[in-house]
């Protein structure tokens, strides 16, 4: 069992609290719409991003998944013991939070567990990994005891981006949500927000099953930085991309938390319908 570690210092740690705030933040609901689907939220303390939480979910609250795919970032570097795996998903049987336990669907993690070389288990990066931690009341609040599978990708490739496509294409079907959780861009200082922004979502915004724009080579151009670049570029391939992403207004947070003032991120959320391909 993972256990939270950012619990009271990003969002509440007493149980009560908590809910009562996931609670008055989901209360309006967009156009409702069937699954599969995919949503894009962002990572950091909940008094800047839970607006934005509630506009990626509300097209799926009322929706029952059967499962979910939670795919985020690696942050921390990759140990060298564990090269070449670039992929990694958790040995636990569940990951806790301030509400209790969320279930991780464990047969599916053993089944995927060297399927390829570069997927391994990694609890170890699950550990510390907020990327992964922060998204977890949402689901829990919202879908309940909806078995998860959380996938950590610690590298921005082409290759990355295929294996992890080739693996998370037979899992959905019409009763998936998937989840990622990614920021627009990095640490950045401010003078470079917008256009790095402005590159990520014009390339998602023209994202058509035809037409994909090749994230990982805007990223190695440093036209984008967004911790998300792999996991974005691994749904177009899948195959089950019909629509553009619909995103919110992106949010700059103020400074005054910030080390460094002069440097922020930028934070957006989205949401995509999928359709499976036998039904393209």
């Amino acid at each position: 069992m993972s256990r939270s570690l950012t619990a009271g210092i990003f969002y509440p740690s007493d149980p009560q609290e908590l809910k009562e705030l996931l609670t008055s933040s989901f209360l309006t609901y967009t156009e409702q719409l069937s699954l599969p689907g995919a949503i894009m939220i962002p990572h950091a303390a909940y008094e800047y991003v839970l607006p934005l939480y509630e506009e990626a979910f509300s097209p799926y609250i009322q929706s029952e998944p059967e499962r979910i795919i939670l795919l985020a970032p690696l942050h921390a570097e990759i140990l060298k013991e564990d090269s070449p795996k670039t992929i990694f998903i958790p040995s636990y049987a569940s990951m806790s939070t301030p509400l209790g336990e969320l279930t991780i669907d464990q047969d599916l993690c053993e089944q995927l567990d060297g399927v390829h070389q570069l997927i391994g288990y990694g609890d170890h990066y699950f550990d510390e990994e907020t990327s992964i931690e922060l998204a977890l009341p949402p689901i829990q609040h919202l879908f309940g005891d909806t078995p998860i599978i959380p996938i950590l990708t610690g590298e921005i490739s082409a290759k990355t981006s295929s294996v992890l496509s080739s693996i998370i294409t037979p899992l959905v079907d019409g009763k998936t949500l998937i989840i990622i959780s990614m920021n627009q861009c990095g640490w950045e200082r401010r003078e470079l927000i917008a256009p790095l922004q402005s590159n990520l979502r014009g390339a998602l915004e023209d994202m058509t099953p035809e037409k994909r724009p090749h994230l990982i080579q805007m990223y190695r151009d440093k036209q984008i930085t967004s911790c998300g670049t792999t996991l974005l570029d691994a749904l177009h391939r899948s195959g089950l991309y019909t629509d553009h992403w619909h995103l919110s207004q992106t949010h700059i947070p103020d400074s005054d938390r910030l080390v460094d003032d002069t440097r922020t991120t930028a934070f957006a959320s989205g949401y995509l319908p999928l359709e499976l391909p036998h039904e393209s």
